[in-house]
């Protein structure tokens, strides 16, 4: 048997070794004897699979991870990312945020013929408009929708007026968007924005 057998070679050849005992073409010491020099093999192997197993145990974390550093060094530099990702966002937004307030500052006007061309692009301002959010507290109770949800069976969905109970988890108001529109209006107001085209 060579020295250098991998895991894959090994459980291969403890699988023949099982058929070749099944099929009677090697007696039950020949098998023992085989499977010891196959246990021995794996002996020899046995710190690098330590190593190798606590390592990937490092990176992916452990079955029931008890501390923070038994999640893993991946799911941390997941998290790392996600905050740097949100830092990014944030400040790219300040970024377009400042830079469109001074160009409406300076008095520059929206469109793209309007905007400063350069050999890397053209740097415009754009006009849109927003909805004002409605403060659902200053808001008759008519305007407003609730979500309801619960569980019935076929018999409490025929008697379901009576059934509501404990179960029935009724959500925090949201404005009927519809109505609310068709009756007072939803304000609109001027935003600007810049782009890089």
């Amino acid at each position: 048997m060579s020295k250098g057998m991998s895991l894959w070679e090994l459980g291969n050849r403890g699988k023949e070794l099982e058929a070749l005992f099944f099929y009677r073409d090697i007696d039950e010491d020949t098998l023992k004897d085989s499977q010891e020099l196959l246990i021995s093999e794996l002996e020899n192997k046995s710190n690098s699979l330590i190593i190798l197993y606590k390592k990937f145990e490092e990176l992916v974390g452990k079955k029931s991870p008890k501390t923070e550093e038994d999640k893993g060094l991946i799911r941390k530099e997941i998290k790392r990312l996600q905050d740097y990702k949100k830092d990014c966002e944030t400040r790219f937004e300040n970024y377009k945020t400042r830079l469109t307030e001074c160009m409406y500052n300076i008095g520059m006007s929206t469109g793209k013929s309007n905007g400063i061309m350069t050999d890397k692009g053209v740097l415009t301002m754009t006009k849109s408009q927003k909805e004002i959010p409605v403060d659902l507290n200053n808001v008759d109770d008519k305007y407003k929708k609730y979500e309801v949800k619960f569980d019935v069976s076929k018999d409490e969905l025929d008697k379901l007026m009576k059934v509501f109970g404990k179960r029935l988890k009724v959500s925090e108001p949201k404005l009927n968007k519809e109505l609310y529109k068709k009756e007072v209006g939803i304000e609109k107001e001027q935003c600007y924005s810049m782009t890089v085209k």
